[in-house]
Parts: structure tokens; C-alpha cells; sequence
């Protein structure tokens, strides 16, 4: 079970056919948080790839390749929905990571491991301060190489071990996780 969230009509066509079983969401996520519209623009070199576009310059709208979309708060959809927690939160959000971790955190939705794409825009420890704040553990770094059509991939990693012994008390064996969950 799970659930995703995707703005790109190509990939959530995809997503429909990949994960039957899943709250699948066609939304992006606007930058103040709230609900309106977003414009972002899609482009492939080998993959499909998105951005969101700056309404404040008229040529950013304008562009031919230009997709717009109802955007809402991430974290105010999914309490509307009934979904309280995610057990694990896989945040590659093209520049929004911070508003997504935002609206879920304002939320109250509960987080027991966390995926964040790490980008070279800044934020980084913006995040790394919210989720310290809302009793997440930075526990290491996923890596993997570039291609020749992407860069290498970098994702923080959290978990919220209050989260995993509430939710995830023993392992699938009946066994509680060794020193795991008693950090």
C-alpha cells in the first residue's frame, strides 16, 4: 500500500499501471503551500524530467511546453484523505522538497523514515533543521552514479525511531530489530 503523489501526465500514467493498490494523487505542489495553480515545464534528454516555472516572468508561462496544473498542500490532501502516517516518505519533488516536508509536518502527519533528494539549491540544511525539530535522526546518505543523461543521484536519509517502535515494535521474525529501534 502506499501512496503517490505526481504532477507529470506522463509518469502518473505510468503510476497507475505500476502500483494499482496506491493512493495515487495527479497534483503538484504549490509554492506557498496553498491551493491554485503551477505551471511547469517538461523536457527529456533520455528521461522526462520536470521544473516549475516562475509565473512572475510572462516567457516562463508562455513556453510551448508549458503544463498547468491544480496545485494543493501535500500534507493538507492526504489529512482530507484520512492519512495520518507514512512509514516511509520518498520526497523527489523537482525543488519542492521543503515545502512537501513543510506541509506534512504542519499537518501532524507522522513520519517514520524519510527519502529527501539532495540539491545543490541551498536548502539542505533548511531541511535538515525542520526535521531534527520534529524528531527525525539524519542516519546517512544514499548514493548512486550519474549517466550520461543525469546526474548522479544523492538522497538524505531520516527516521523517526518514535514513529518506527509505535508503529514497527518487533521485525517480521516476532524479534525486536537489535539496537535498531533502541536508539
Amino acid at each position: 500500500r502506499g501512496v503517490l503523489a505526481e504532477a507529470s501526465p506522463n509518469h502518473f500514467d505510468h503510476l497507475l499501471g505500476n502500483r494499482p493498490a496506491a493512493l495515487t494523487l495527479r497534483v503538484a505542489i504549490c509554492p506557498t503551500g496553498g491551493n491554485g495553480r503551477v505551471d511547469f515545464s517538461t523536457f527529456s534528454v533520455g528521461g522526462t524530467f520536470a521544473r516549475v516555472l516562475d509565473s512572475s516572468k510572462p516567457s516562463e508561462s508562455r513556453r510551448m511546453d508549458a503544463v498547468s496544473l491544480e496545485c494543493r498542500s501535500l500534507g493538507r490532501e492526504l489529512r482530507e484523505l484520512g492519512v495520518s502516517r507514512l512509514d516511509l516518505a520518498v520526497v523527489d519533488t523537482e525543488g519542492m522538497e521543503e515545502q512537501v516536508l513543510a506541509s506534512l509536518l504542519a499537518e501532524g502527519v507522522s513520519l517514520g523514515v524519510v527519502v529527501v533528494e539532495v540539491r545543490g539549491d541551498g536548502i539542505r540544511m533548511r531541511l535538515l533543521a525542520a526535521l531534527l525539530r520534529h524528531g527525525m535522526r539524519y542516519v546517512g546518505q544514499l548514493s548512486g552514479r550519474g549517466s550520461s543523461w543525469s546526474n548522479a543521484v544523492i538522497d538524505d536519509v531520516y527516521a523517526n525511531f518514535t514513529h518506527l517502535r509505535k508503529h514497527f515494535p518487533t521485525s517480521r521474525g516476532g524479534v525486536a530489530a537489535p539496537g535498531l529501534l533502541s536508539q
